[in-house]
Parts: C-alpha cells; structure tokens; sequence
C-alpha cells in the first residue's frame, strides 16, 4: 500500500465539500477543491482501499445504491468508528479517471501542504497527531506508483538545461510537465523533455492546453545557448512536437538562436518551421502593377 502523507490535519469538511480551497503553500497546483473527491469517487468504484488519516481520527468510504429515475448510483459515505456522514456525491464522480490522475491528484495534494512524503508500507500506519494521511491500496493504484515516473518527474531524468519558465530534460517527451506532474499529452512525442516553471492556468483535472505549453517552450528554446540543442530542434522531423512550434510566441530570442535559425533557414529552408523560415526569408522583389516575382 501507498501512503501520501504531510504535516498538519486535514479538516473533515475538506473531503465532504467540493469547491472549497484552503491550500496552505502561496501557489498550490490544484485550487478548485474538487480533486480528492474524485479520488475517494474512483478508488471505491474501482473497489480499492482508499482512508484518510487526520490527526488521531481515520475514516474510510463506502457506498450505498440509490435508484434515481430508474438508474442505479452508488451514493457515498464517509465513517469512522464512531460516526458516519452521507457524502454530496456518487461513485459516478471522475468517470473519465484514470488510475495515473488519482494517483497524480494525492500526489499533487501532499505537495501542496509542508512537510509531504510518499512511501510504501506493509501494513497501515497508526493515526497520529498533527499528521494527514492518505493510505491506498489496490491493483489500479498500485500499478499506477510503479510507473509514476511516466507522470511525475524524478530525479532520474537528467536536467539539460534551464531557461526562464522551462526546463528541459534528457529523453524522449511523452508528455508535457508543469511544475513537475504531467498536464498533456502532445500530438506528437517531443525530441526532449518539457517542465514549465511560468504560471500555467490548468482546467480541473489538471490539464493544459497546447495553445499554452506550444509558446512557453518555443520562447524557451529560443533562449537557449547549446548550439547543438538548437539545431535539433529547429531540424525537428515532421513526427515531433518541436516541428510543428510556433515561435512567433518568442518575443525576445537570443542571438545564439538567431544565428543557428538564419543558419538553419539558409541550409534546408523547408526542413524548419513556418514561423522561424518567415523571419528569416527574405520575400522576393513582386511587380507593383501584375504582382509576379521579378527577377
């Protein structure tokens, strides 16, 4: 089993209310106050274990069919020992969820308070005073930590290099990251690695749009001073991500990947993107009264 755990104790009324937000950090990765009951919606629709530890208190989850209009729904519950309250929402919660988003979504909500960890157990840690922890346990759950560094950035990545709201990393780009979880998955794979550090506004299952991430890291590329980095990029095959970026979005390139662009442009113009062959072809001499290129 799986324990998610962080300093201080959860209130109650955290796990029974949606849309309330009291994130302790300045610029918590979740704010809508809806993630972690999507979380207790799919581990007990998908039958797993799922309690959470607040100080001295534990409680857990179940659910109870109600036939509403002739459909059935698992309406749930959250007990304790001593006591039980109906829950203002049904197992139908977070239908599209995947395992790797539960396990992001508890991932993401003890980064977001002080003093989080994650680890394995082999049996459940006694509540303890001043400590919130989420325990999970099941086959889906289970398998979604052993491939965590799919959606999750560690250390195992190796950091290439680092620009103003980007990061770049060793390995092929499955997925686009923000702030160290994965928020997207490209069109097409990317050449490199991509975590965005610059502010990214994520709908609420903690997803970015490419009309975003697309001009954080073409401004970033530009940035770079790693000529051989540049030009795979800027040569990217049409079967990557960077082939098809739009650096328009970069406002302030660097002199470095203005020469190694010009350079690229003039050696195999149509093996670059649009927008970087547009600021360095210069269009031909047209006719002012036909129109037609003159010689």
């Amino acid at each position: 089993m799986i324990v998610f755990e962080n300093e201080g104790e959860i209130d109650p009324r955290l796990i029974m209310l949606i849309g309330v937000n009291v994130k302790q950090t300045l610029s918590p990765i979740g704010f809508f106050g809806t993630g972690l009951k999507y979380a207790v919606a799919c581990m007990t629709r998908w039958g797993e274990d799922i309690r959470i530890q607040s100080g001295v208190h534990e409680f857990r989850f179940a659910s109870e069919e109600t036939e509403i209009r002739g459909r059935t729904f698992g309406v749930l519950s959250m007990f304790s020992p001593i006591d039980k309250a109906a829950l203002g929402f049904t197992t139908e919660l977070g239908k599209r969820w995947e395992p790797w988003m539960v396990y992001r979504e508890l991932w993401c909500n003890a980064h977001d308070e002080p003093g989080s960890k994650v680890y394995e157990v082999d049996t459940i840690p006694r509540p303890e005073a001043g400590v919130t922890r989420v325990v999970v346990s099941g086959e889906k759950i289970e398998a979604a930590h052993a491939d965590r560094d799919t959606f999750i950035l560690g250390k195992r990545r190796k950091l290439l290099h680092k620009v103003d709201g980007l990061e770049i990393y060793e390995g092929e780009g499955e997925r686009i990251f923000y702030r160290g979880i994965a928020v997207q998955k490209p069109d097409k794979p990317a050449l490199y690695t991509y975590n965005i550090t610059s502010h990214l506004y994520l709908t609420e299952d903690r997803t970015a749009s490419s009309w975003q991430t697309d001009g954080v890291i073409a401004s970033g590329l530009t940035l770079l001073k790693d000529e051989d980095l540049i030009d795979a990029t800027l040569s990217a095959p049409a079967d990557r991500l960077e082939s098809r970026l739009d650096y328009d979005f970069a406002y302030t390139p660097g002199d470095i990947w203005k020469e190694r662009a010009a350079c690229a442009v003039a050696a195999n113009p149509m093996g670059t993107p649009d927008s970087v062959r547009r600021k360095f072809t210069t269009p031909a001499a047209v006719c002012p009264s036909c129109g037609r290129p003159m010689a």
